[in-house]
């Protein structure tokens, strides 16, 4: 019999424990992915699944439901990292695993599976920047070990995460892109017109607010359009470093132009979305991405992109055909296009007219459920489908 872990699901516990008290959830597709490790549970061999979850504090580890098990462990960073990462090794060695799904780029951790011999699947949303020398190498080695037998197949978010991980070596006979469910059949928002709101312009941005997605920039060129006289707004959805940000809009005197709305629901964050004139997309090039739900979520709505030329960005993001894009970690560069999309009625009609057209490109077809569950199964016939959806059936297409 199978026991499967994954490593890791974040706040798994706690969001379980949340829906079960009738919560809503806060992103996306957040009540499939913490329902199905249990659904595996008695189908194709499986006996038991595991999933090991990084938390900010209290650790833990019990049973939630018949067959599924949760594992929490305080992720300590930078000299406790090391420390972290011991116990779940430890956890490894005790639970003995037959398949796991891992989903953080931790090469100690690759290794020490390889080393069990425990059968592997990743499932990546990385980018995998190396600016150094060093980085570069270390990257290369990374891809050189994600080649080893016993990781039976390597996904990252997406098609340009995907290509990422052949230029480091991965063979692309592995390499499956995947993605989440989305249906833009679903859809049925209207397209927006350009031409000027009845009140101030409004921006929305979702996600971690921290430096590396780019949150202290879109301040900035707030502060930038305002000093020109424009009328605008921003509000930002997600946890983070929000008392940081907070400073620095008090000291730039926008206290009345931006909004931190910390962690609401995913229907908020949709409403509010579909709500603004534009939505920011303002990442850095050192953040770690694949391609963000915020981007197919603005496609979905209809409500004009505004994204930073990050790589994994551009290589879906044309500019004002599917999309603005400014250069990264540049405010300057950053408001220009917010002012060019506020004084352009013809481009802001034209993206959001394009993104049904958008949003139907964007997505790959192995969603993250399919990529485990036809893995997991052994069947030949699954076995032949994921091998028909690799890169190399991509790049030869």
């Amino acid at each position: 019999m199978k026991k499967v872990l994954f490593i890791p699901l974040h706040f798994f516990r706690s969001t379980y424990e949340s829906f079960a008290r009738g919560e809503p959830e806060t992103y996306a597709f957040q009540r499939k992915i913490v329902a199905f490790p249990g659904s595996l549970v008695g189908t194709v061999g499986i006996a038991e699944v595991c999933v090991v979850s990084f938390t900010e504090s209290d650790a833990y580890d019990m049973v939630l439901e018949p067959g599924l098990r949760t594992l929490g462990i305080a992720y300590l960073r930078d000299d406790g990292r090391r420390k972290s990462l011991d116990k779940v090794l430890a956890f490894i060695d005790a639970y003995k695993p037959t398949h796991a799904i891992i989903q953080c780029p931790e090469s100690d951790l690759l290794r020490h599976c390889i080393r069990r011999r425990i059968r592997m699947i990743t499932a990546f949303a990385d980018s995998f920047s190396g600016k150094s020398l060093i980085g570069r190498l270390r990257l290369r080695g990374f891809g050189e070990l994600l080649n080893n037998t016993y990781i039976e197949m390597v996904s990252n978010h997406n098609l340009p995460a995907s290509r990422v991980l052949q230029g480091l070596g991965v063979h692309p006979d592995k390499i499956v892109p995947w993605d989440w469910p989305w249906d833009p059949a679903a859809c049925d928002y209207s397209f927006k017109q350009g031409g000027r709101p009845a009140g101030p312009w409004k921006f929305f941005f979702a996600g971690r607010v921290t430096r590396e997605k780019g949150v202290g920039d879109l301040i900035d060129a707030v502060r930038l359009l305002r000093d020109k006289g424009c009328s605008l707004s921003v509000a930002f959805a997600g946890a983070g470093d929000i008392e940081c940000f907070q400073q620095q809009v008090r000291r730039f005197q926008l206290t009345d132009a931006v909004q931190f709305l910390g962690t609401i629901g995913h229907d908020e964050v949709l409403r509010r979305m579909r709500d603004a004139d534009a939505v920011v997309v303002p990442s850095r090039v050192t953040a770690s991405e694949g391609i963000p739900c915020v981007i197919y979520e603005s496609y979905l709505v209809r409500t004009p992109l505004v994204v930073s030329d990050h790589p994994m960005f551009r290589a879906v993001v044309r500019d004002r055909v599917n999309g603005m894009l400014f250069q990264a970690g540049n405010a300057a560069s950053l408001a220009k296009k917010l002012a060019e999309l506020m004084k352009d009625a013809q481009v802001y009609s034209t993206l959001s007219a394009q993104s049904d057209k958008a949003l139907r490109a964007l997505i790959a077809p192995v969603t993250w459920f399919e990529l485990i569950r036809r893995w997991l199964s052994d069947d030949p016939a699954d076995k032949a489908w994921l091998q028909a959806h690799t890169l190399s059936a991509v790049n030869n297409g």
